[in-house]
């Protein structure tokens, strides 16, 4: 019998969270490549864990860096995920990008 378990974007969001908590950000990016192959959906869930991620293990230009990619894929942020970009600024002493995603937040 095949005991596989479906992997859907709940699962995999627990386990980028669980990433997250122990700053193992190249684990979670593994995890979202893995994602993108088996057409899982990347949530807001998703990408919020994945920049803290990166903020907590010190990657603040990776972390942007996924952000502005997931901008440029359209993906709707919602706050957590711009709280999320806002302490990699914060931590990477960005404070011009920060400014500028608060002001895309407000908009």
């Amino acid at each position: 019998a095949d005991t596989q378990a479906e992997l859907d974007s709940i699962t995999v969001n627990a386990a980028i969270s669980a990433c997250e908590q122990c700053c193992k950000w190249e684990e979670a990016l593994q995890l979202v490549t893995l994602m993108m192959q088996k057409s899982v959906e990347t949530t807001k869930i998703t990408i919020g864990a994945v920049i803290t991620t990166f903020e907590r293990g010190s990657k603040w230009t990776q972390a942007l860096q996924y952000f502005s990619m997931m901008a440029q894929n359209e993906v709707e942020f919602d706050t957590i995920t711009y709280n999320a970009a806002l302490s990699a600024c914060e931590g990477g002493g960005s404070w011009e990008k920060s400014l500028q995603l608060f002001g895309e937040m407000t908009e």
